[in-house]
């Protein structure tokens, strides 16, 4: 036995109830940020000694160290807007080991698949000047003049992926840094507003 057919009254509000909910539901979508998934590891991580004579004699040598990062995003689809891949390289003072944001770097990325890559400027670490002083008299020989400076040294990164104005995801090479990005968004936040303001 056949029902009914349905009032055409019905029938129409049946209809426009199913468009309403797709174009919401195509809304929230399109609201949505985007969020890929990410690979981050330390690219390059070493240290080396600069040494050379100043005019005045000194004989000078400079610990230098160096970081970089490799960051790789994949994604179902190409994001609606290009992500905002940022960098932080986190130095720790030799001095009394305390920690801050050594450098700040962004990039955008708007592949489905992409690599970023991240270089820090080399950083100074220990610094020492050495200047040999000729000494005359009834014992001839050299005296030396020295003098040192604390330096830093890397600690490690921070990685922050933005979509749409919300950071989606956050990673780094010491768990304590990537407690740090979450409970502290707005230190990281305002080291980024200084690097647009530069």
């Amino acid at each position: 036995m056949r029902a009914p057919p349905m009032p055409r009254t019905i029938r129409h509000t049946v209809t426009l109830v199913g468009i309403v909910c797709a174009i919401t539901m195509t809304a929230r979508a399109q609201n949505r940020p985007d969020i890929p998934f990410i690979s981050a590891r330390t690219d390059n991580w070493g240290k080396s000694t600069v040494r050379g004579t100043d005019s005045a004699g000194w004989q000078e040598s400079q610990d230098m160290s160096a970081l970089g990062v490799r960051v790789e995003l994949k994604s179902f689809r190409s994001p609606q807007q290009p992500y905002d891949v940022q960098c932080f390289f986190i130095a720790r003072k030799d001095v009394d080991k305390s920690e801050y944001i050594y450098n700040v770097q962004r990039r955008a990325s708007s592949a489905q698949f992409d690599v970023v890559v991240f270089q820090a400027p080399p950083l100074k670490g220990h610094g020492q000047r050495t200047l040999f002083i000729p000494v005359i008299g009834p014992t001839s020989g050299v005296a030396l003049l020295t003098q040192g400076a604390q330096g830093s040294r890397f600690y490690g990164w921070i990685i922050r992926v933005v979509s749409q104005g919300m950071v989606v995801r956050v990673d780094s090479n010491q768990p304590t840094l990537k407690f740090l990005a979450g409970s502290a968004a707005s230190t990281f936040d305002a080291a980024v507003r200084r690097v647009n303001s530069n």
